[in-house]
């Protein structure tokens, strides 16, 4: 066993913690390392999957092999059979259950390949918000989360939320080559549930920071971000789509050169924008999540170019003849 490289786990210092944690082979048989901070007893529980020979398995017991919770055990397998853990924790823990059962988040591959990551670098992977973020899924029969993030500069990073009670130590994350990219697939993570990223830099201050990916957020005053399925999302922009191709970036609109203001691709309303807010509010059109007159306020734009802007409650609608859209800006 690494013990230097085992510190850096347990003093939460890691950026590759897949080297260590997870099954790895060791001549004929199977490693297996866990950390589970707190934890008093945990054991290896095979899965029923109907595979022929799985019914003479049996449970096995990982030794503590370094107070912190760092767990260890020699499989007398050549191969693993889909597992998880069984984690007890004692009475004086401060836990939801005292018995958890956490499938292994450190056996899986990476979902950014190094193709993404030389595009990222370049500048033109257009679909990067297919990588990074919170994506659910299914890998290897485990249903859970797909977490990314761009940190170059932190030393650690890890996920916190609902499914870890919000203990950074847990679930360290994956540094993707010099990409910068952090990367973990955590099972049992869920639609729903709230997260952040916990970032480490040099001098070990620590930080919590929302998902510049994310797809949805909790509502304010609350800043965590929220798992979201988008794979079966339907947009409502149609009538939005046909139209914008009249409007051009950099085209006289009104008399007046559109301000994209950045990577919105959306024009301002020229003219009398009070006169929007009117129209707005006859069709009962207010910011995202908010009732009318709670401190937000109304943007109203014109749509031009660019690419489509993803929120529920925050999608372009057409009403008397302007195209608004809906942003929280309190």
């Amino acid at each position: 066993m690494n013990w230097p490289q085992i510190e850096e786990i347990t003093y939460s210092e890691c950026d590759n913690p897949h080297k260590l944690l997870g099954p790895h082979k060791q001549g004929s048989k199977m490693l297996v390392q866990a950390y589970f901070p707190g934890a008093e007893k945990v054991t290896i529980h095979w899965k029923k999957t109907g595979q022929v020979g799985e019914a003479f398995l049996t449970d096995v017991h990982l030794e503590l092999a370094a107070e912190e919770g760092y767990f260890a055990a020699l499989v007398n397998a050549g191969k693993m059979s889909p597992y998880e853990y069984v984690v007890e924790y004692g009475k004086t823990k401060v836990q939801t259950r005292n018995k958890l059962l956490n499938n292994q988040a450190y056996r899986h591959v990476p979902q950014i390949t190094k193709e993404d990551m030389d595009r990222f670098a370049a500048g033109i992977h257009y679909t990067i918000y297919e990588k990074l973020g919170a994506h659910p899924m299914e890998l290897d029969g485990d249903a859970g989360t797909y977490f990314a993030v761009w940190a170059p500069n932190a030393m650690r990073v890890s996920v916190v939320g609902d499914f870890n009670e919000w203990d950074g130590r847990i679930h360290q994350m994956r540094r993707l080559g010099d990409s910068g990219i952090f990367e973990l697939f955590i099972p049992g993570a869920e639609v729903g549930d709230c997260y952040k990223y916990e970032l480490k830099i040099k001098g070990g201050l620590t930080y919590l920071k929302a998902d510049p990916y994310g797809n949805a957020a909790q509502k304010r005053p609350e800043t965590a971000s929220v798992i979201a399925d988008i794979r079966n999302y339907q947009w409502e922009d149609g009538e939005f789509l046909k139209s914008r191709e009249k409007y051009q970036c950099g085209n006289a609109v009104s008399g007046k050169l559109c301000d994209t203001g950045g990577r919105t691709g959306l024009c301002q309303l020229p003219g009398n924008c009070s006169e929007g807010h009117r129209i707005c509010k006859e069709n009962g059109i207010h910011p995202c999540g908010t009732a009318a007159g709670d401190g937000a306020s109304l943007r109203c734009v014109l749509g031009i170019s660019g690419h489509r802007l993803l929120c529920t409650d925050c999608q372009i609608r057409y009403t008397g003849g302007l195209y608004v859209l809906r942003e929280c800006t309190a």
